[in-house]
């Protein structure tokens, strides 16, 4: 697979978890639907967080998010400690557009260089790609799932 061909993979997913994100409410976004610990909104800054930790640690680059964004959506956080910083629907589909660029920016011409740390079965930069658009995949499947699940 090329490199248009994995950024036009990365850009379809993306376009999805916006469209998903623009047609909600700042409640709906804010909602742990019965028989799920997390929310919408966790999930869509959680597919960011991840993004940003995999794709900038790879290549030595520094975040290309807001620093609070770890402290709100990483692995092993909850929306259920979080305060009043939380980003709002608007600033979530603004930095959902531009750090899908920003990523793309950072690693274009470099997918085939090695990841430079374990993360699964993954060896390049081009593999974590991959697998980056199937974990949002899943977690635009679980916010859709929510959504769904909402009174």
């Amino acid at each position: 697979m090329n490199e248009k061909a994995v950024f036009e993979n990365a850009n379809f997913w993306r376009k999805g978890i916006i469209q998903l994100t623009e047609s909600m409410t700042e409640k709906e976004l804010d909602t742990i639907p019965e028989g799920f610990n997390n929310n919408p909104r966790w999930n869509i800054g959680h597919v960011m967080a991840v993004w940003d930790r995999v794709i900038t640690s790879s290549l030595g680059e520094s975040s290309q998010l807001p620093e609070h964004y770890k402290e709100l959506f990483m692995k092993g956080t909850s929306p259920q400690n979080w305060s009043d910083e939380i980003p709002r629907k608007e600033e979530l589909i603004s930095q959902l557009e531009i750090h899908n660029q920003k990523m793309q920016q950072i690693a274009s011409g470099k997918l085939d260089e090695p990841l430079g740390f374990e993360l699964y079965h993954i060896q390049s930069l081009k593999e974590a790609f991959l697998f980056l658009c199937a974990h949002e995949s899943m977690h635009l499947a679980t916010a859709k799932a929510q959504q769904q699940a909402m009174p």
